[in-house]
């Protein structure tokens, strides 16, 4: 039986297409298809999608898609969102776990799952409490190599 599901159509298309294209023109086309993958099932696509070309165009439209503070993307916006603000940890080591300052202290937000943290303790470290409190996050999933552990 063949599978007739439009997003595997899509898909499909959407390989074909790119094949041919240039670095330039496939930067075009992720814009112009960005609106059809809001429809479709991601994960399902990346699972199924063993062309490394094609999963990293895709998987850069995943990206733009889900990311809840775009303005906070850079690593040294967010290590500069912590001017003036007294925290007991590094801003630095921060930014690299996907956090900004959220305007008071010790209170952080991920650019991307937008899960916020506070009460920070000199010590805790930053990537791992990411991974623990928002296991789902992709910026984790795509950063994290520990052991991710759901809090009870």
């Amino acid at each position: 039986m063949k599978d007739i599901e439009p997003s595997n159509i899509i898909l499909r298309e959407a390989i074909n297409l790119s094949h041919s294209m240039d670095k330039h023109n496939q930067e075009s086309w992720i814009g112009s298809i960005k609106h059809i993958f809001k429809f479709l099932d991601l994960e399902y696509l990346f699972v199924n999608q063993s062309n490394f070309k094609q999963n990293h165009i895709l998987k850069k439209v995943k990206t733009s898609l889900t990311i809840k503070f775009k303005e906070s993307c850079s690593e040294e916006l967010r290590i500069k969102s912590f001017t003036g603000i007294s925290h007991s940890l590094s801003p630095r080591i921060l930014a690299q776990a996907g956090f900004f300052s959220y305007g008071r202290d010790n209170f952080v937000r991920c650019f991307h799952c937008g899960g916020a943290l506070k009460d920070w303790k000199s010590g805790d470290d930053p990537m791992s409490e990411h991974a623990k409190w928002f296991p789902q996050c992709s910026f984790v999933k795509d950063n994290y190599n520990g052991y991710v552990q759901t809090p009870h």
